[in-house]
């Protein structure tokens, strides 16, 4: 069920109304935000309140979208973006760092979406 006049952005909506932009191609990894988007009751501004998730959770869900993206569709990923969240490990894979603080927060975020 592709719409082809789907906004390209979706806004995440925090618990705080910060508000988060994420390309569709990216929130369209999470299996929740797929079934909002694409549901019988979906909405054609692409705006998702998430009343449970904190503006600076859903800012590092959506540098994950970002992230597990560009590490899916590598041949889409030569933006030069610049990201300097990323780190290499030894075997020359990049790993994504997350703040400890952050940590039980962004597990709970990862599985109400399924990321």
């Amino acid at each position: 069920m592709t719409d082809t006049s789907a906004p390209e952005t979706v806004y995440l909506i925090g618990s705080d109304d910060t508000e988060h932009a994420v390309a569709r191609t990216h929130a369209m990894q999470s299996s929740t935000l797929r079934s909002i988007l694409e549901g019988a009751f979906s909405d054609s501004t692409a705006r998702i309140n998430m009343p449970s998730m904190r503006g600076e959770v859903l800012d590092k869900v959506v540098e994950y979208l970002d992230f597990k993206y560009r590490r899916q569709h590598p041949e889409d990923a030569g933006n030069g973006d610049g990201n300097d969240n990323e780190d290499v490990d030894e075997d020359g894979l990049a790993n994504f760092n997350i703040p400890t603080a952050l940590s039980l927060d962004l597990l709970l975020a990862a599985d109400y979406l399924d990321i």
